[in-house]
């Protein structure tokens, strides 16, 4: 094993412990962002939509996770290493069977090849990959960050 596949493993372990059962619209609540440190509302929803990309799938034939046999589907995710191109998006939006995944990000036309680093089905949660050189540079990066303790009425953007 080389010291990719490990950091690689590593990282996708404290992925799927850190988030256990957490679904991924509670993901986006752990997101670092806060409006104090961008400085208002419109500077994180800018933030986070500079990271959000549309992710296109067509599948050609699914396992028994996938819920159709064959066809597509679109949905969505976010980039949360810059470096390795990673995406972090539902399992169930990356499909488990032979497929062409395909990203977009907002207000881009050119269609980028993407493919699955991992999946988990029970978590609903995974990761695709594309080539960290097509990400734009005006694309930022979402931090992951679970440390806190929620607090009920806390306002979120």
């Amino acid at each position: 094993m080389n010291d990719e596949t490990l950091n690689r493993n590593e990282l996708l372990n404290r992925f799927t412990v850190s988030f256990g059962r957490l679904a991924f619209f509670t993901l986006v609540l752990c997101i670092s962002i806060s409006v104090p440190a961008l400085g208002s509302v419109q500077n994180v929803i800018q933030n986070v939509t500079s990271a959000s990309l549309k992710i296109r799938v067509e599948l050609q034939h699914g396992f028994t996770e996938d819920d159709m046999g064959k066809g597509r589907w679109h949905g969505s995710g976010f980039i949360i290493d810059r470096e390795r191109g990673w995406i972090m998006t539902n399992a169930h939006v990356a499909g488990s069977g032979p497929a062409t995944l395909t990203v977009q990000f907002a207000d881009d036309t050119r269609r980028f090849e993407a493919e699955r680093v991992f999946v988990d089905s029970r978590h609903d949660i995974a990761i695709v990959s594309m080539a960290p050189e097509d990400i734009p540079d005006n694309a930022s990066q979402l931090t992951l960050d679970c440390n806190y303790e929620l607090i009920r009425g806390t306002e979120v953007v």
